[in-house]
């Protein structure tokens, strides 16, 4: 349909006005207990009558509810309506919905719901209680009772359930949503100043982790959390909740803190200093470390805690300034000659930099810092030294009619070498879409190639002069060849790199990887003793870096593959994810998860999209497992035994991947080759148990892969 939707209009000229019988009447009722009929729109759509819940049964059919409820007011128009809700039908086919649905409305709810005639309808006034229309009210009056009464309301975002595919809903339900969240952490903000006042600073830090969690980069949010943290005496915490709140500023918004920001820390700072000067020295024994502030929307990472109905906290990722790689990604080049292709470049390498950010495996300049080499032909060794940066992303991009040819290019900083080059060329479609795919396939070839260069660089180095990322490169080097003496060195190098820099993710995220090796592959003498070690090596990272995918995805596996946890894990995947999308690592580890808890065709994704990001890597049986493992819980046995044979062949000692390449060929009756895998899997792991595997590390939750899974390595002739 053609027509522009409007939240509420009155009938078309040439249509007879409705004649209320409730003109003088208020909306929805305001007591909660004066209504028959109470519709809850914050967080879930849920709606009760007088006998109880009321289940609806179809989501248009409470989207229409929830929006005549909303407008109850005001007079709607049927135009209104059906272009909110079928906006992308034929005219007719939308006024043939809506007469179903209100016929449907009236059936549940009583026949004078509506007012109605054939141009627009209203609600019954009073009919409804309705938690976001008396929210609204109530945030906004001047009594403080009557904000606690609201915030006490707020339950979550408006409708989180209802998504629906029509444009006109869409955009009247961020309206609304974005509406009452700014209202809701209005209200929340000043009610903790409030209490501030009255010196109550822990109802205050309460109030404003609320509102944080809402929008974390509301800054006088952030300022009543420091100012309440002062006033409890704990300023070094509101120092570091400073700090944090810059960080985070500049990585979502490329912006400083604001100048009542900035004057609230230089007082904060001046009366630390004051206090520094009027302690008497001396030896004074150390205390243990207060929990830091807590604001934004991540949960605090613990092997018995998942989540939690406090506020969460920001963890300020610890850099290696001068031992990570670091790089600089440079305006791309338009050929194409039409300057208003401009933006589109602008946006690809906008979206290169967040992505390679979100690896944490490199330091990426930022890209107001770059923006001086626009439409320049640059020397990268005259970047390098600019900058401070070891490799410089240079690239060009020309848009034509049929399609966008992208032409990019690595480059070391200190010899001016090509490291790696791509060209690729891309049909013209969506945009953003087209953006995407460029931005992942760039993505996808640096970072592996910029690792292979660093470790070449750390092989280079003498043992004496290694830094921690020198140490995690040589431990990467061999964390994967699987050779168990190697592989005893690769942990020594761990040990050294977070000895060398213990604020450094990293190292911590991949030692608790190397646990997680140790205990599969059957080489622990007590497994519990390491699964609890890696388990405290992952929560570590967590805690020094919050945004790591690598230690998110890598504690998700964990908790999974040895401690049986899955929900735990899914929570740390979809963290792991939101913190980098382009992670492969998070998606590959996920994909495992997923398989053992029988969601196979999502784990054949998550694999596949995994492999997609990272097609370089120089350990592909890693990936090529998790697809064996996703086809095999799926029942794509012969693609199981495929990505299997795959992964046996990219490293042989790897012997989780055998169990599945067993089961699979046990399972298309392929019983001599499942014999002779069996066999050789037995020389890795010869006290390996069917009965101890059930009991220890069968990963399967679900009944059915479990039962098969097992059935089919004793059918291979494993030892029971």
């Amino acid at each position: 349909m053609a027509s522009e939707f409007k939240y509420a209009e009155a009938p078309p000229a040439h249509g007879s006005p409705l004649a209320s019988p409730w003109a003088d009447l208020a909306g929805p009722a305001a007591d909660p207990n004066a209504a028959p009929f109470r519709l809850s729109l914050l967080g879930n759509f849920s709606l009760t009558g007088p006998q109880g819940p009321v289940d609806l049964g179809n989501r248009k059919l409470c989207a229409l509810l929830a929006f005549l409820v909303s407008a109850s007011s005001d007079l709607l128009s049927r135009e209104t309506l059906t272009t909110l809700l079928w906006g992308s039908q034929l005219k007719t086919q939308a006024q043939q919905n809506l007469r179903q649905m209100l016929t449907r409305l009236r059936r549940a709810l009583g026949d004078d719901v509506f007012a109605t005639n054939d141009n627009a309808l209203q609600v019954r006034p009073g009919l409804f209680y309705c938690d976001a229309v008396s929210f609204e009210a109530l945030i906004q009056a001047d009594s403080r009772d009557s904000r606690k009464t609201a915030i006490d309301l707020y339950q979550g975002a408006f409708l989180s359930n209802i998504a629906i595919q029509e444009d006109g809903w869409t955009d009247w339900v961020v309206t609304q949503r974005q509406k009452l969240e700014d209202l809701a952490v209005d209200g929340l903000i000043q009610l903790g100043e409030e209490e501030a006042e009255l010196g109550a600073s822990t109802q205050a830090l309460e109030l404003a982790n609320r509102a944080l969690a809402i929008n974390g980069l509301r800054e006088d949010g952030h300022r009543l959390i420091m100012r309440s943290l002062a006033a409890a005496g704990r300023r070094a915490e509101a120092l570091k909740h400073y700090d944090q709140l810059a960080v985070r500023l500049k990585r979502d918004l490329n912006v400083e803190p604001d100048s009542a920001t900035t004057t609230l820390i230089t007082t904060l700072r001046r009366a630390r200093a004051q206090d520094r000067v009027a302690k008497p020295t001396g030896n004074v024994a150390p205390t243990a470390p207060r929990t830091s502030a807590k604001f934004s929307q991540e949960a605090v990472p613990a092997p018995e805690i998942v989540s939690g109905a406090s506020a969460p906290r920001l963890h300020t990722p610890q850099v290696l300034q001068e031992t990570q790689p670091s790089i600089a990604v440079l305006p791309f080049h338009n050929l194409g000659g039409d300057t208003s292709d401009d933006y589109f470049a602008d946006g690809v390498v906008e979206d290169i930099i967040v992505s390679l950010a979100g690896l944490r495996e490199l330091l990426v300049i930022s890209r107001t810092s770059t923006f001086a080499y626009r439409n320049r032909q640059v020397d990268p060794r005259e970047v390098g030294r600019a900058l401070g940066v070891r490799y410089v992303l240079e690239g060009s991009i020309r848009k034509s009619k049929t399609s966008i040819r992208v032409s990019t290019q690595l480059c070391d900083t200190e010899t001016g070498a090509s490291l790696w080059g791509e060209r690729q060329e891309v049909p013209l479609g969506d945009l953003f879409e087209v953006q995407d795919r460029i931005v992942r396939d760039v993505v996808a070839g640096i970072a592996p190639n910029v690792q292979t260069a660093e470790l070449e660089r750390a092989l280079r180095v003498r043992p004496s002069s290694f830094t921690a990322y020198d140490h995690t490169l040589r431990a990467l080097n061999t964390i994967n060849n699987l050779d168990r003496q190697s592989f005893l060195a690769a942990r020594e190098h761990l040990h050294e790199a977070m000895t060398a820099q213990p604020s450094f993710a990293m190292p911590a995220a991949w030692a608790a990887f190397w646990y997680i090796i140790w205990v599969g592959q059957g080489w622990s003498d007590n497994p519990r003793e390491d699964s609890n070690t890696g388990a405290t090596l992952a929560t570590r990272a967590i805690d020094l870096d919050g945004h790591n995918a690598l230690a998110l995805a890598t504690y998700g596996h964990l908790r999974s593959f040895l401690f049986h946890d899955y929900d735990s894990a899914l929570v740390y995947f979809d963290r792991a994810l939101a913190a980098c999308p382009n992670s492969s690592w998070a998606w590959i580890l996920s994909s495992i998860t997923l398989s053992y808890i029988g969601r196979s065709d999502d784990a054949v994704r998550h694999a596949e999209h995994g492999l997609r990001l990272s097609p370089y890597d120089r350990n592909l049986f890693l990936y090529y497992t998790p697809l064996s493992i996703a086809h095999y819980s799926n029942g794509n046995y012969e693609d199981a035994v495929k990505w299997g044979r795959m992964s046996v062949a990219e490293n042989p000692t790897f012997s989780a991947c055998y169990r599945y390449l067993i089961s699979a060929l046990a399972a298309v009756g392929r019983l001599d080759e499942a014999h002779e895998v069996a066999s050789n899997f037995l020389k890795l792991e010869p006290d390996f148990k069917l009965h101890l595997y059930e009991q220890t590390l069968q990963p399967f939750r679900h009944p059915e892969i479990k039962a098969r899974h097992m059935e089919h390595l004793k059918k291979a002739g494993l030892p029971t």
